[in-house]
């Protein structure tokens, strides 16, 4: 079995106490949808997909903005920043193994499990409840006989972007 881990970016977890009130958020609309990033003196909380109406915004978090934009214009560019910890031990080390898949790669569910000696389906949970979506790419991992999901969605918005940042780093499957 060919490895995967190819050991792009180590994940710097920090340990922070998250507080709603210090909480910067701000949206960014890229060419797939408008993502939302949290931060906390500078670390990154949350990222999500908005679906809708959001909170009032920051202006904060310039240097990182730009690297999302830098990965929008260069699929190669990396989006390496502090993230909370979040997560159990075993959803940690998934996200880090799914850190390890390059831009235009993709691994299978079930093919992780293997790697890390669990099932397809505790995979895709894991995946499903990553918080930081393209800093930690779980859009490159599918199924066996497709895409499989994003974000908990297997039809609609979700896995259409899904599809567009593959499409966007190089992926022809599909």
């Amino acid at each position: 079995m060919r490895p995967f881990l190819f050991g792009l970016m180590t994940i710097r977890w920090h340990a922070i106490e998250l507080d709603a009130n210090t909480i910067d958020q701000w949206r960014l609309q890229t060419p797939c949808g408008q993502l939302i990033v949290s931060t906390q003196k500078g670390i990154i909380t949350d990222i999500a997909w908005s679906e809708g109406q959001t909170s009032p915004t920051t202006k904060a978090g310039q240097p990182l903005r730009q690297k999302f934009l830098d990965y929008f214009n260069n699929p190669n560019a990396q989006i390496d920043w502090d993230l909370a910890i979040q997560g159990t031990d075993f959803q940690k080390r998934v996200w880090q193994a799914m850190s390890g898949i390059p831009p235009g790669r993709t691994v299978a569910y079930g093919e992780l499990a293997r790697q890390l000696g669990s099932s397809p389906r505790a995979i895709a949970q894991a995946c499903r409840r990553n918080p930081y979506p393209i800093v930690i790419p779980c859009h490159r991992v599918i199924g066996r006989r497709g895409l499989g999901g994003y974000c908990g969605e297997t039809s609609g918005t979700f896995p259409a972007i899904k599809h567009w940042l593959l499409r966007h780093e190089g992926w022809r499957g599909c």
